[in-house]
């Protein structure tokens, strides 16, 4: 169901792409440290590049930044 083109559903970013923007990472490093391999990369999905589309939007590195300053605040606490 995926196209990659270059969001999740084709040429418009939409709410599959904050889903798969949280999602994708998390298959692959689970399925990584549980079964020692990617399972997204093994069926053909490169997800790197897609996140780094999706971390260029103004809002997602917003967003990411304000989530950094969070971790940092709470492990000084």
């Amino acid at each position: 169901m995926a196209r990659f083109e270059p969001y999740l559903r084709g040429a418009a970013f939409g709410v599959a792409d904050i889903a798969g923007y949280i999602s994708l990472p998390l298959v692959a490093m689970a399925t990584q440290k549980i079964y020692g391999r990617d399972f997204l990369l093994e069926a053909g999905i490169d997800w790197q590049p897609y996140k780094e589309i999706i971390e260029a939007r103004p809002a997602a590195r917003r967003v990411m930044d304000d989530r950094k300053m969070y971790v940092e605040s709470t492990r000084t606490a």
